[in-house]
């Protein structure tokens, strides 16, 4: 038979072309998962951004509906009692209304239950840590779970906590400071008005925001990303700094360490000022008090005592 009749066999890969390709695409996938990981952190960054103008948007509706008057950020408990004999309760997304026992009381004092009706009650852009988004979500309470659970995580963990001691007032855990004691030792250090704000491209109305878990409410006591309030990194004359030097990624206390803000887009977080716009801010920037309060004449500024 001539050798050119001969059937050949298919050359097979050595075991060294083998390694070589595979080398080439080890080299490949360390160069494209970084980079996937930065598009996937830029998207997540482009989504939150977005939502916190949609809540700015629902933050001035509520303003105008309540002729120019800020949100107040966490009620005390007897402005708590004050709206609920006025008008219509505050109500969750099954029209009942929060109030009575301790869970949905602490609930309504709380923002979101406020501002939730301007989102038709549609949670998926204000409860983006998964835990908390799984357990908010419509879906998951036609499972069986608990109604007032699932009303107070609601809340507890909104993405966004909102600066609640310099606008509209409230500070969870102090009535006294927004009573009429307060007031005799304070003045006025808030913005109660819409329209009175010097700064308002400057101040946060929201942040970025983290706590510790309830385990009792998420089965976790690890930090999640989200809280109904920040705190700012001082507070009043003569009490120092509130915040630690450092921002700790996994803190303690993520209010001692960071006043619940939250660093979650590559070392910063966004802040939703009070124009309307929302932008990236870094630690510098959260640390200083002109972010905060629209009198702040400084970065370690302070809310001055009135002497007798």
């Amino acid at each position: 038979m001539d050798r050119k009749d001969t059937p050949t066999r298919p050359r097979a890969f050595t075991l060294i072309e083998l390694l070589v390709v595979i080398s080439i695409i080890s080299v490949l996938v360390g160069i494209l998962l970084p980079a996937l990981s930065k598009a996937r952190g830029s998207a997540k960054t482009t989504r939150e951004l977005a939502a916190a103008q949609q809540l700015m948007l629902a933050y001035h509706l509520y303003a105008d509906d309540a002729r120019g008057a800020l949100m107040i950020g966490y009620l005390t408990a007897e402005q708590l009692k004050y709206q609920n004999k006025r008008g219509p309760m505050i109500r969750d997304d099954r029209g009942e209304a929060l109030g009575g026992d301790i869970q949905t009381a602490l609930a309504a004092r709380r923002y979101p239950w406020r501002l939730l009706p301007y989102f038709d009650y549609d949670f998926r852009g204000l409860y983006n840590d998964p835990t908390v988004a799984a357990l908010v979500t419509e879906l998951d309470a036609s499972r069986g779970i608990d109604h007032d659970v699932r009303t107070y995580a609601v809340s507890l963990y909104p993405s966004f906590g909102v600066n609640s001691v310099f606008l509209g007032g409230g500070l969870s855990g102090d009535d006294t400071m927004f009573g009429s004691t307060g007031r005799r030792l304070f003045g006025s250090f808030y913005l109660r008005y819409l329209d009175a704000a010097i700064r308002p491209t400057r101040i946060n109305v929201f942040a970025s925001a983290r706590s510790k878990a309830d385990p009792a409410v998420l089965d976790t006591s690890e930090i999640t990303e989200g809280s109904f309030q920040i705190m700012p990194p001082r507070l009043v004359e003569g009490q120092g700094r509130r915040w630690q030097d450092r921002y700790s990624t996994y803190p303690d206390s993520p209010g001692n360490n960071s006043g619940n803000v939250s660093l979650r887009h590559a070392g910063r977080g966004i802040g939703a000022r009070l124009d309307g716009h929302a932008e990236l801010m870094d630690w510098e920037q959260f640390n200083d008090m002109r972010h905060w309060a629209d009198g702040a004449t400084r970065s370690d500024w302070a809310i001055p005592v009135r002497r007798p």
